[in-house]
């Protein structure tokens, strides 16, 4: 097994992945979960991607994403997942 950072061209093999295992939200086809990974992955609020996918033999069979975001606690600035 392989374990990398994604990479756009990932996410049909993602979305599939997704659809696969019957993770995908009602109503949320490939076309919609690609754009979905993107807004998330690609150009996130915060500009840190932050997506793992995992490969056996060629073929993606895991993937893991969080989408940071920034956190104020009183006067200090946290930057989470």
């Amino acid at each position: 097994m392989n374990f990398r950072s994604a990479i756009d061209e990932d996410f049909d093999s993602i979305a599939c992945l997704a659809k696969d295992n019957e993770l995908l939200l009602e109503g949320l086809g490939s076309v919609e979960f690609k754009k979905m990974m993107s807004w998330l992955y690609v150009m996130p609020p915060i500009g840190k991607r932050l997506q793992i996918v995992c490969e056996d033999q060629g073929e993606l069979v895991a993937h893991y994403g969080g989408v940071p975001i920034q956190l104020k606690i009183d006067d200090s600035i946290f930057l989470g997942v």
